[in-house]
């Protein structure tokens, strides 16, 4: 990969059922997802504003790229939207199915594919649905660049080499640390203010430029998708039930006494 000193910025975004979704199964233990309504992952607005924000300052252009999601198309002009100069959709038979593994390896494809290289990669920290923050380490190990992520904030120079980004840590410390670019970033929450997109904003994107590529531009196929997946999902099913809770109820002597009974009986104490 090339790299040239225009200012190109992409952010990786997807779309996760909405939080205040209701979820159903179908009978075959498959998620029935005809009636959910999705939203941009949290983390990936957070990324995307950020990229955003850095091309304010110093010129440039930010690229949304989302793989698969063809039920989600309207989240690319939501994207588009909220401060994205242009958007790539890849798409292709397999995509929908593909775990977080391979959906990473055909966003560096597409990357790497790019006519304008790009100074920076963003992903969120992690997806709402998966929660495996896996997706931003494998763009970068796949373009062989330079990752770092739990960033909180990014400090950048323009025609810099470097740039410096604050990581979180536990017990509520934080990193300083200089990273090489080009690089990616893998983003948490909380690092700005993600504006808010208005249905006429959203519409106003429609606008802008959107790129379709498929997954036979990169000679994928849905066998070669599956084949790059590391994980697989079996079926879904709601958890059982236990018991609902005991409540001792009475003169404290007793209740304390039939409490100490039961988690002798439980094991949890002797």
């Amino acid at each position: 990969m090339d790299y040239n000193e225009y200012m190109h910025q992409v952010v990786c975004v997807k779309g996760v059922p909405a939080s205040a979704a209701e979820l159903e199964l179908r009978d075959d233990g498959t998620l029935d997802d005809e009636w959910v309504t999705y939203e941009l992952n949290e983390w990936d607005e957070y990324a995307l504003e950020e990229a955003v924000s850095i091309r304010e300052g110093v010129g440039g252009t930010v690229t949304a790229l989302m793989v698969g999601d063809r039920a989600k198309e309207d989240l690319v002009f939501r994207s588009l939207a909220k401060g994205a100069d242009r958007a790539v959709r890849v798409d292709g038979e397999g995509l929908d199915q593909a775990d977080t593994f391979a959906k990473a390896r055909v966003a560096a494809g597409a990357i790497d594919d790019m006519d304008d290289p790009p100074i920076l990669v963003y992903t969120g920290l992690q997806a709402a649905d998966t929660a495996n923050a896996q997706f931003g380490g494998t763009v970068a190990a796949t373009l062989d660049l330079p990752f770092t992520s739990f960033i909180v904030g990014v400090e950048y120079e323009d025609g810099a080499d470097v740039l410096t980004v604050r990581r979180e840590l536990e017990g509520g410390l934080e990193e300083r640390r200089e990273l090489e670019i080009p690089a990616v970033l893998g983003i948490q929450t909380g690092l700005n203010d993600p504006p808010y997109a208005s249905i006429r904003e959203i519409r106003a994107a429609r606008d802008k430029p959107v790129v379709e590529r498929s997954l036979d531009e990169f000679g994928l196929g849905p066998v070669a998708v599956t084949e790059m997946a590391m994980t697989g999902v079996n079926r879904y099913f709601e958890p059982e039930v236990e018991d609902a809770a005991t409540v001792f109820e009475g003169d404290p002597d007793e209740t304390a006494n039939e409490l100490a009974e039961t988690l002798v009986e439980l094991g949890v104490v002797r």
